[in-house]
């Protein structure tokens, strides 16, 4: 799609359905699975992609975030500069250097794999386009760098049509979904239901548009849904990457894609809301949301 198709999708917009609140009502509703007795394969195995070696921390703060929403095992693949601190700091998690090139036995036998946070755009690329082609059945978030091409990336559709499990979801960004499709970002962030809605179809994909207060999930079958957080502190450096493995754990435990998004958004924010509490409205760390998950959860039974 051309930028100016791209503007006249975004104003075709204004006609999407209102958007559903996302409440603890609504998250307790869509229960998340139940683990059993059967170990950590039976709470999923979630690969994270991510990192490069001026953005180490990204890689963290996401397979963090997936153990901490109770994914049993967690392979990190990154920069193979990165390897020994990640290992050291996460020792919860497999740390591999990730291939020059895109590798299928790498995505093989996931359950969910996260791709983007941190890294260098053609790299992150590369392994989007590949994952596109060739993760099987495994459910599919990218994020950050790996947004870069996607708006003509025709596999998009073709794995939403074709995968069973769900196809894929995209995390942008206001400032990334302007880039991707060559709109406005002030008209995005004014707007987000109706560009988050226009974005879902055009990529047949689950959208999370993050939009400054508010955050909106679309789906390629028109469903909507919105949280208006109005929480600041969670405006900072890494929330994203939280964000990313909150849902990329979820989806990894078996959760499915649209209630893995609505969930990690809704856990994402209350434990911005908890940290704002107690350590005061801004200046906590994105390394400390992910702690705050496991009671959180167990909390929403």
């Amino acid at each position: 799609m051309k930028p100016d198709q791209a503007r006249a999708a975004q104003g075709r917009g204004r006609g999407t359905a209102q958007a559903t609140e996302i409440t603890a009502a609504l998250v307790r509703a869509r229960r998340l699975p139940v683990p059993g007795d059967g170990g950590k394969e039976e709470r999923g195995r979630l690969l994270v992609i991510a990192g490069s070696p001026e953005l180490p921390g990204a890689a963290l703060l996401v397979a963090d975030s997936g153990l901490r929403a109770g994914t049993g095992k967690v392979t990190v693949a990154t920069a193979a500069e990165n390897r020994a601190a990640l290992g050291l700091a996460l020792p919860e998690a497999r740390v591999t250097a990730l291939p020059a090139k895109p590798s299928r036995k790498l995505l093989a036998e996931r359950d969910a794999i996260v791709i983007g946070p941190g890294m260098e755009s053609g790299i992150a690329t590369r392994w989007a386009d590949a994952a596109l082609a060739g993760a099987g059945d495994a459910a599919l978030l990218l994020d950050a760098a790996a947004l870069k091409k996607l708006w003509t990336n025709a596999r998009m559709r073709r794995r939403q049509r074709d995968n069973s499990a769900g196809g894929c979801i995209v995390t942008p960004h206001a400032g990334e979904l302007a880039g991707m499709a060559g709109l406005d970002q002030a008209a995005i962030a004014r707007a987000p239901e109706p560009a988050a809605a226009d974005a879902a179809k055009h990529l047949g994909a689950i959208v999370v548009l993050k939009a400054g207060a508010t955050t909106a999930i679309a789906t390629p079958e028109g469903a909507l849904f919105r949280y208006e957080g109005r929480i600041p502190g969670l405006a900072m450096s890494g929330s994203g990457d939280v964000l990313a493995g909150v849902i990329g754990g979820l989806l990894a435990r078996g959760a499915k894609p649209l209630d893995a998004c609505l969930w990690g958004v809704f856990l994402h924010a209350e434990a911005g809301r908890r940290l704002s509490a107690r350590l005061g409205a801004i200046g906590y760390r994105a390394s400390e949301l992910p702690r705050e998950l496991p009671l959180l959860m167990e909390g929403m039974r």
